[in-house]
């Protein structure tokens, strides 16, 4: 599983440390995000770990869960397939009304739509497979 966290700009290498110590062997990864040290953000690859434990880190502001799809081809029903393949179970296990869920897609190459036009399809096609009923506005 990889984790992205934030937190504040300098101390990245403090929450590198934290991971470590209450993680333990279970860390594959840890590291700072970004083109420079000084980031704020950390990338953890780890197993074996809920992420309800990475709450208990003093130094961590946003636990970001991140969920990668490969292979995506040229078209939006590509892209759809892949969206069906996501495994979500995880995220219902502290999903409540005040959690705040963002989906952020990105894309590279030559495909039949934009970045921004995917976001909203894939908000909607992965958040409505879990939870029918949990969009209450219009994805457009």
């Amino acid at each position: 599983m990889r984790i992205l966290l934030t937190t504040v700009p300098g101390i990245e290498d403090i929450v590198i440390d934290e991971v470590r110590e209450l993680f333990g062997n279970r860390v594959i990864t840890a590291e700072v995000f970004g083109s420079s040290n000084v980031t704020g953000k950390v990338l953890v690859n780890i197993d074996g770990v809920d992420i309800k434990k990475f709450r208990a880190l003093s130094t961590v502001e946003h636990v970001i869960d991140v969920l990668d799809i490969k292979g995506v081809g040229k078209s939006m029903e590509s892209l759809r397939s892949c969206i069906w393949q996501l495994n979500l179970e995880g995220l219902l296990n502290y999903y409540t009304p005040n959690t705040t869920i963002g989906v952020l897609a990105d894309r590279s190459g030559d495909h039949e739509f934009r970045s921004l036009m995917q976001q909203p399809y894939l908000a909607r096609g992965s958040l409505s497979t879990y939870r029918p009923g949990a969009l209450n506005h219009s994805l457009t």
